[in-house]
């Protein structure tokens, strides 16, 4: 197996795949507006999150394969070329936030978030405004957060009812 297709299988297909889905981020979710009573983002969120979860799956593989590689140059040529291309793949990824979160925001939205989680609606303004890299992956992880606690919370829940 190639160096190349080491590093790059499954990267190319994604980034193409990746550019398609930026257009059609918030579509689903009328630009904003969606069923009363429904956050957008963070149905839309689901979906993203979906893919970053599999780029971590497919990340975590192409490193093993790497760790293969028994020519010590071989090995770090593609390190350097995978770095490079996770890079990429990471800025598609928060171009791809920055579109729902361009697409999805209203006041009634950013309304939603707050009654969600406080941390969440402000990283989500905070996001909308700036749209800067740091912005939006503080904007990720406040949601990352707040699923967490709710799961947590879920789980103390059934544990309690046992």
């Amino acid at each position: 197996m190639s160096i190349r297709s080491v590093v790059t299988r499954g990267y190319a297909n994604g980034g193409s795949i990746a550019l398609v889905a930026v257009r059609g981020y918030g579509k689903e979710a009328g630009g904003g507006g969606g069923a009363p009573g429904a956050w957008a983002l963070g149905k839309i969120y689901d979906r993203y999150e979906e893919e970053r979860k599999q780029f971590d799956a497919e990340r975590k593989e192409k490193r093993r394969q790497i760790a293969k590689i028994k020519d010590e140059t071989d090995a770090e040529i593609a390190r350097l070329l995978h770095k490079g291309l996770e890079y990429e793949a990471r800025t598609l990824q928060i171009e791809k936030l920055e579109q729902m979160v361009a697409t999805t925001y209203s006041r009634r939205q950013a309304k939603l978030a707050s009654e969600y989680n406080e941390a969440v609606y402000l990283a989500y303004e905070k996001a909308y405004r700036e749209r800067t890299f740091a912005a939006l992956e503080a904007f990720e992880r406040a949601i990352e957060q707040a699923r967490r606690e709710e799961e947590e919370f879920l789980m103390l829940v059934i544990a309690m009812m046992e």
